[in-house]
């Protein structure tokens, strides 16, 4: 016959169990919402809805985050601003989940006609070649991210090297889109 109390402790280490689960998959998914097109991005634009991210997201993790935002124009298109913070997003938690780095820098920047985000991170680096092989790819993040670029008439530009990091780079320029 099985002892009662033991019964209870284990059902109350179970419980305690999946409410940790429950707990770190509703930060999940509040994470996910709002970096799909956060109030604060419609209603102030990328800088702020970028340090707003970066601020929140930098109590939560030990990898230095840098954001810096040189933008002579306040606001952009709504398709643009979308396409840029998600992106944006995506690299960072990129960076956070497979780079192993101790920094990480993104950088918003507009040259005149040119806007440019600009990331690097000073993590293990990846095998470009492997990531567009869908067999070895960790995931589609890389592709997804170089087509909503390219859908927006974008350039990606990409160097990554094992042990040294990763830069990427994304230019639209600005007399190029069709949301402004």
């Amino acid at each position: 016959m099985k002892d009662p109390e033991k019964n209870n402790k284990e059902r109350d280490e179970l419980t305690n169990s999946i409410s940790e689960i429950i707990d770190d998959s509703i930060k999940n998914i509040k994470v996910a919402v709002n970096s799909l097109m956060p109030q604060i991005l419609s209603d102030y634009g990328l800088e702020k809805a970028f340090r707003a991210f970066v601020n929140k997201l930098t109590l939560n993790v030990k990898t230095n985050i840098n954001f810096n935002c040189k933008l002579n124009q306040v606001r952009f298109g709504a398709v643009i601003e979308t396409t840029i913070y998600r992106s944006g997003i995506e690299l960072i938690n990129n960076g956070l989940k497979h780079s192993c780095a101790s920094t990480i820098e993104l950088v918003v920047e507009q040259i005149e006609d040119n806007l440019w985000l600009k990331y690097s991170d000073n993590g293990v680096g990846f095998n470009f070649y492997e990531q567009q092989n869908p067999e070895k790819a960790h995931g589609h993040g890389l592709a997804n991210l170089t087509n909503r670029i390219k859908s927006l008439h974008g350039k990606i530009f990409l160097k990554s090297i094992q042990g040294k990091g990763t830069t990427v780079q994304i230019l639209f320029v600005l007399s190029n889109m069709y949301d402004l």
